[in-house]
């Protein structure tokens, strides 16, 4: 991830290594746009794409949970209950969600585990085994603990809220449909909220194809109608604050005179605040997560 989130002092060591005669790097989610990024700083020649434009193998269903007068826990427990799911993986985007969704769930009939970032290797691989073992459980992670997990026998995730990083997403879905066998990942949402609408929203435009679900205190019923993607708008799919940051920056570069440059200046000048923008959202989504940032930065 050093590649693309604003580690440049890094990135100079590594390319270091463009002088070797073979350099190979592999990613299980590379974003499309950056590989043209990462053919033109290591030098690479060629590169093979094995997913046929799919983030996620197309044996995982994504399915969306719309809840109804009743709480986002309470419907995490009905969909549980009403789907006959034994084991399953819950992702939060924050530790609070974490510890209080251990403390409500204690009294189920469920074994309950919990990993974060807080939890050292050998930790986490304890508590991993013994959540393997039991036929009845609930893990609940972090995003700090999504992009290692592999489990056999466990075919259902469920994401009680979603990340500010929407890449975490695909990252807990592929949690599911391991080892050529089908799996479900499930999103509990409020169509109320409208920043989990925008980000639903987001998920269809990366070509996700939500089965919808709603969900009360007496039922879990497929819905007859699929879920309608609505257009938010430009102005609501840009990131205002980085717009502005934008477009201070090219204020700060320009001049009254036309000098040599100029447009490498202003161009140079872009980037380092997007390059600054992307990185402040992944040490976000990396705190919340319940991992360390101070391994991430500086100050």
């Amino acid at each position: 991830m050093i590649i693309f989130d604003g580690f440049n002092e890094i990135i100079d060591n590594l390319k270091l290594f463009i002088k070797k005669e073979i350099v190979s790097i592999f990613s299980a989610s590379i974003n499309i746009q950056d590989i043209s990024r990462i053919k033109s700083t290591f030098k690479i020649k060629h590169t093979f794409d094995v997913r046929n434009n799919l983030i996620n193998t197309s044996l995982i269903r994504h399915n969306l949970i719309s809840y109804r007068g009743i709480s986002r826990k309470d419907a995490l427990i009905k969909l549980i209950e009403e789907k006959k799911i034994n084991k399953s993986i819950v992702f939060t985007s924050s530790k609070s969600e974490l510890f209080y969704l251990k403390d409500e769930l204690k009294d189920s009939n469920y074994k309950v585990f919990i990993v974060h970032g807080d939890l050292n290797k050998d930790e986490i691989k304890s508590i991993i085994n013994l959540f393997d073992k039991c036929e009845f459980g609930i893990l609940l992670s972090s995003d700090y603990a999504s992009r290692g997990l592999d489990l056999n026998e466990t075919n259902d995730v469920i994401s009680y809220s979603l990340p500010n990083d929407l890449t975490y997403y695909f990252h807990r879905a592929g949690r599911s449909g391991r080892f050529f066998s089908s799996g479900n990942s499930y999103i509990l949402y409020d169509e109320s909220n409208q920043v989990e609408k925008k980000k639903i929203n987001d998920l269809i435009r990366r070509n996700v194809d939500f089965k919808l679900y709603i969900v009360n205190k007496n039922s879990l019923k497929e819905s007859k109608d699929s879920y309608v993607f609505k257009n938010l708008g430009k102005k609501d799919q840009s990131n205002d604050l980085l717009q502005k940051q934008i477009r201070h920056a090219v204020k700060l570069t320009k001049s009254k005179k036309i000098k040599p440059n100029y447009k490498k200046k202003v161009r140079v000048a872009v980037n380092r605040v997007k390059e600054k923008h992307r990185r402040k959202v992944i040490l976000t989504n990396i705190g919340k997560s319940g991992g360390n940032t101070k391994d991430f930065h500086d100050d």
